[in-house]
């Protein structure tokens, strides 16, 4: 399993979304995020969530197998964001806009290469 993260989505609720995304080899064509909304937990009693919605967000990089790292949603927007990692001195950043769809294959879209100085 790859990384998660919280924001908003759909609605105006609130969401944990899990990235299924690294890929060391690069050898996968797709990569998944699912989406499920976060539970409301009353802590003063033992806590058991029920998850019975979960979304799968199905998506390939515009240029190719990547090792991806991690993810992040635009909490204005409701964009998400994945950055890759095996580039030298380099990550490169993709963004999946909203809303992202569940039933096809969505292709990300390059944004940009952020420099990272080895040291």
């Amino acid at each position: 399993m790859g990384r998660y993260c919280c924001g908003p989505g759909p609605g105006e609720k609130t969401y944990i979304y899990v990235g299924e995304i690294g890929d060391n080899a690069a050898k996968f064509d797709y990569k998944y995020i699912y989406r499920l909304e976060e539970p409301k937990l009353d802590l003063s009693s033992p806590v058991e969530v029920d998850v019975t919605t979960i979304d799968s967000i199905k998506f390939q990089l515009p240029d190719g197998k990547r090792d991806t790292e991690a993810i992040m949603v635009d909490p204005l927007t409701k964009d998400l964001y994945v950055f890759s990692k095996r580039e030298k001195e380099e990550i490169h950043v993709y963004v999946l806009p909203f809303p992202q769809s569940t039933t096809t294959l969505v292709t990300a879209r390059f944004v940009m290469k952020l420099a990272v100085p080895l040291p």
